[in-house]
């Protein structure tokens, strides 16, 4: 019937068929493959019709269950890989769309850089929970990938305004990988060179975006060289 609100109700059965259904066990596999097919359809569907409301609210349900299931089922010995590889898969299903997106018009809209942040943000949050503690080396990598990742999805899109957010995520996802790696006054100065080499660039391109990167950048090495001081006492 050509009908968002139908499709709505489409996505909530759906994510609610495994709250509905669940036994109270673990069932990673089941529960995060369905999910995965699940958001195949809806955002196949989102395509086709220009619905930019149903991926989001994909997204969302998908961290639900996530979360939900790792604070209660996740041990590190034996869901960690397979808990990545299906992070993995739910970040470049939205990856993809929101690369799909961006060829399609001169900006995104609010709705689709929503999903792209969000997205990113969950990614994040997820691998540094992983990873953190006890795979740091891991988690640098993962990051410089991550990185890459989204350089290779800016220049998939077209040159336009819908290419900044990727490269903004592209710069989180590299600046972050530096205080999971380094530490004391050796952050400050790989923030400080990082600055120094996007502020060139700003200022050769003439492009303002990458002057206002690192101006952030040189904040952040100042503030992290004052708290790094030793007390005066």
């Amino acid at each position: 019937r050509d009908s968002q609100r139908i499709a709505l109700l489409a996505l909530a059965g759906g994510f609610l068929t495994p709250a509905l259904l669940s036994s109270g066990v673990d069932a990673q596999i089941q529960l995060f493959s369905y999910l995965a097919v699940l958001n195949m359809g809806l955002m196949f569907l989102a395509r086709r019709r220009d619905w930019d409301l149903l991926p989001p609210l994909a997204l969302a349900a998908t961290i639900a269950y996530y979360f939900g299931w790792h604070e209660q089922f996740y041990l590190a010995a034996t869901h960690l890989l397979p808990t990545l590889a299906f992070l993995t898969l739910f970040f470049a299903q939205f990856a993809v769309l929101s690369v799909l997106q961006a060829r399609r018009g001169e900006r995104l809209t609010p709705l689709q850089i929503l999903l792209l942040l969000l997205n990113a943000a969950f990614y994040l949050i997820a691998l540094g929970d992983l990873l953190y503690d006890q795979h740091r080396p891991y988690l640098t990598l993962a990051l410089l990938l991550l990185s890459a990742a989204y350089l290779g999805m800016m220049r998939l899109a077209p040159p336009s305004p819908a290419r900044l957010p990727f490269a903004a995520l592209a710069l989180t996802a590299a600046t972050l990988a530096i205080p999971v790696q380094l530490e004391g006054e050796w952050i400050a100065i790989a923030w400080a060179i990082e600055g120094a080499a996007l502020a060139a660039s700003g200022f050769r391109s003439g492009n303002t975006s990458l002057r206002g990167a690192a101006l952030i950048l040189f904040v952040l090495s100042v503030v992290t060289l004052i708290a790094d001081l030793p007390d005066g006492g």
